[in-house]
């Protein structure tokens, strides 16, 4: 079952769910929109690479990790399912 932004909202007040960095505008109607971080990660090299205004471009094949501005704390009652907005990383410069 996914929660409500009406039940997302009950289980940040009761203390069940804590998302810092919460941006009321990135709550939807069943979800939350994480926002990327300016810094990205390459776990080969281990290097931190910062995304520019310009965007950073994945090269074919390569790998690098991200993350988001938002940290999040659930109790067991929840799980919590992360998925990147395709629509987003597909833009192109």
């Amino acid at each position: 079952m996914f929660l409500s932004s009406e039940q997302i909202k009950k289980a940040i007040e009761i203390g069940d769910l804590v998302i810092l960095s919460f941006l009321e505008h990135n709550l939807k109607p069943a979800s939350y929109n994480f926002t990327l971080d300016s810094v990205l990660k390459d776990p080969v090299s281990g290097k931190e690479i910062t995304i520019s205004e310009q965007g950073y471009k994945l090269t074919p094949g390569a790998f690098i990790l991200g993350r988001t501005k938002e940290t999040v704390n659930l109790n067991n009652k929840f799980i919590c399912i992360l998925s990147a907005r395709s629509y987003l990383a597909q833009k192109r410069s």
